[in-house]
């Protein structure tokens, strides 16, 4: 004769809800005639569709020469290399502003706990 496998009624409120929540996740998806799959992925961060990608070129990519790539021009290059200076310079402003306010905000911890301690001392006095 089989055992009974006995649970409390938390372990069944579990199992419950691990086939009940998934199940009212799609079906309000698929109410709001959307895809089921894609509320999930956005839900998750997955904004971006996932592509598959051939392992194989087609018969068709298999049969044309590649062609070589064009260089890019020097103006491009070099409005590229302006820009990313421009950025690189932006981020060291950006982390020098936030060391700043971090070891203002240390401060500002350090403050308060002195008023908190002061306060405490006036209360107990």
């Amino acid at each position: 004769m089989a055992r009974r496998i006995r649970l409390t009624l938390f372990a069944r409120l579990l199992l419950v809800m691990l086939i009940l929540i998934p199940a009212a996740w799609f079906g309000a998806a698929w109410l709001n005639e959307e895809d089921p799959i894609e509320s999930l992925r956005r839900w998750l961060g997955q904004d971006e569709p996932v592509v598959m990608v051939e392992e194989q070129p087609s018969q068709a990519e298999a049969e044309q020469p590649a062609m070589p790539q064009p260089a890019a021009p020097s103006a491009d290059a070099d409005s590229l290399r302006q820009a990313n200076a421009a950025l690189r310079r932006q981020i060291e402003e950006l982390r020098e502003e936030l060391r700043f306010k971090n070891r203002l905000v240390e401060e500002l911890r350090h403050e308060a706990d002195s008023l908190k301690k002061r306060i405490w001392q006036l209360e107990n006095e």
